[in-house]
């Protein structure tokens, strides 16, 4: 087993691009829409700034842990890399195959009705509300209706496809263009919303009619929770968003410096502290400004009512909507926000997904075609186009039923695969001293113990916390009977279990050795 060699693909990336990949990932305006939703309508008395506080103490063990890993093995696949070198090949296959390449495209689903409910969406409806245009407005209706879903998923199929097949280098400047589009839209949205205040953006017509509706549907006529305890339930709620900070270990080999351990801290443990305190600071600001039960009442009609919503689009732009131009700059900085990173958001998916599929092939766990690199480019078609006609099936189910209430349970399908790479670093201290002693971690001790001990011990017990609250609170679920989880969690890892024993198989059958071979570390070569 080779550690912090160099690998053998262009290093195409700098640490400021990984690090802008890792916020992406973890961005604000995509992965804590639903969240904040689900706060205000299921548990409005807790606090979810604090809540993201405390899953990202946890989150930042977990992102310690990776930077620790990424700087000792820099190599493009990952946790697969990891795990298969660390555990087992049956480790690497089950747990990665199914979190990062099937969750990779559960997670191309729930993106295809983001971009229906949080991108596209809105910003047909804002510029039909700003332009009375009724073209714009049917078009909004559509994009947001089963079809218009489906579509919107097969567009960001292709656009991801098209993205990771363009390289590295083009991938990066996107990247740039697109957290400065944001980071520039985020700025004037919080600076207005600030000094104008809720009442002076818009009359709250919508709010007032959201909250009766949701009274007679009984929102608010039982006590829920008290405060403490509402907040600890949003733990996992917030965690949604903050357990990736390490996504850019799928493709750390083509990282420059990706051997650093300085680095790899900025890249995984400072994207994790940059997301907690802006999303935290953000969200807290927002929820001074806003009547929270007016609030709460549109989220929790979004959730169980849809059809009684009196705005057809998501409540955060229901303030901006009186035609006034403050309230205009608004709703229209908003858009470009959502928009701006969405669209650099979503092949962050593919590239991790695809670097996964690529590493597997090198090491035979699938067929070896699948890791071949085309074009001048030297691009991973066949792994880029395996990937996006996987994602084809979750997308053709989520836009015809309720599937896309699966969104927050996703956590319990990915996090499985990351406490077990935080497991193994945790026990490697233990199990392989050699190996331990060559690696980044080593000359970090805490009262004795190993400091990568203490990291991966910390969010394998969170792990263990986050899937006691997805199988015990309802609210979780979104709606959906509590079955599906059990079953679409269940029926992944299956998925993944059965094609590493048909590969195994394979391999044994056509070239007359265990896969195992593959992985059996070289002496000398440590």
């Amino acid at each position: 087993m080779t550690l912090r060699r160099a690998p053998t693909v262009a290093r195409e990336w700098g640490v400021s691009d990984a690090l802008l990949y890792n916020l992406m990932t973890m961005n604000l305006a995509v992965m804590f829409t639903i969240p904040l939703l689900v706060s205000l309508a299921f548990f409005p008395a807790g606090s979810l700034p604090i809540a993201i506080l405390i899953a990202g103490l946890f989150c930042c063990a977990e992102a310690a842990v990776y930077a620790f890993l990424a700087s000792s093995m820099p190599r493009s696949g990952g946790d697969y890399y990891f795990q298969s070198r660390l555990v087992s090949p049956a480790a690497g296959t089950v747990f990665v195959f199914t979190a990062v390449v099937l969750g990779g495209a559960l997670w191309m689903a729930i993106a295809g009705w983001f971009a229906a409910r949080v991108a596209v969406g809105p910003l047909l409806y804002v510029l039909s509300s700003l332009s009375g245009s009724p073209g714009l407005r049917d078009a909004a209706a559509f994009v947001q209706s089963g079809p218009g879903v489906l579509v919107m998923s097969l567009l960001v199929i292709a656009w991801s496809a098209l993205v990771n097949y363009w390289g590295m280098r083009v991938y990066a400047l996107l990247q740039r263009a697109c957290w400065l589009i944001g980071g520039a839209a985020l700025v004037v949205a919080a600076l207005l919303v600030a000094a104008l205040g809720p009442d002076a953006v818009g009359d709250g017509a919508p709010y007032r009619e959201a909250l009766g509706a949701a009274r007679s549907l009984g929102f608010g006529a039982a006590p829920g929770p008290g405060t403490v305890t509402s907040t600890l339930w949003l733990v996992p709620v917030a965690a949604f968003s903050l357990i990736y900070p390490a996504w850019s270990v799928q493709q750390a080999g083509e990282v420059r410096r990706a051997d650093s351990l300085r680095a790899q801290t900025i890249v995984i443990l400072g994207a994790e502290a940059v997301t907690v305190v802006l999303s935290a600071g953000v969200l807290a600001l927002v929820l001074a400004l806003v009547d929270r039960r007016a609030l709460a009442a549109a989220a929790y009609l979004f959730f169980e009512a849809p059809e009684s919503l009196p705005v057809p689009t998501l409540p955060f732009f229901w303030y901006f909507l009186d035609g006034r131009w403050p309230g205009a700059v608004v709703a229209l900085a908003l858009c470009a926000l959502f928009n701006a990173w969405f669209w650099m958001w979503v092949p962050d998916v593919t590239l991790a997904a695809t670097r996964v599929v690529e590493s597997m092939s090198s090491d035979r766990s699938l067929p070896r075609v699948l890791g071949r690199l085309r074009g001048r480019r030297r691009a991973p078609v066949p792994a880029i186009l395996f990937f996006s006609a996987v994602c084809v099936v979750p997308a053709l189910l989520f836009a015809f039923s309720d599937l896309w209430r699966l969104t927050l349970s996703v956590t319990l399908l990915n996090v499985p695969a990351f406490a077990a790479t935080c497991g193994a670093a945790a026990a490697l201290p233990f199990v392989d001293r050699e190996l331990y002693r060559e690696s980044t971690a080593a000359p970090f001790e805490l009262f004795g113990v190993p400091l990568l001990t203490w990291c991966g011990a910390a969010f394998v017990l969170f792990t263990a916390f986050l899937a006691w609250r997805f199988v015990a609170d309802d609210a979780l679920a979104l709606g959906l009977d509590r079955w599906v989880l059990p079953v679409s969690i269940g029926g992944a890892y299956a998925v993944s279990a059965v094609l590493y024993r048909v590969v195994r198989r394979l391999r044994r059958g056509q070239e007359g050795q265990e896969l195992e071979i593959v992985y059996r570390p070289i002496t000398g070569d440590r």
